[in-house]
């Protein structure tokens, strides 16, 4: 789903760059 995939981006991008 477009939801999961953009939760798993808001989840990297904070890993990435919190």
């Amino acid at each position: 789903a477009l939801s999961d995939h953009f939760v798993k981006l808001v989840s990297w991008y904070d890993n990435e760059y919190g």
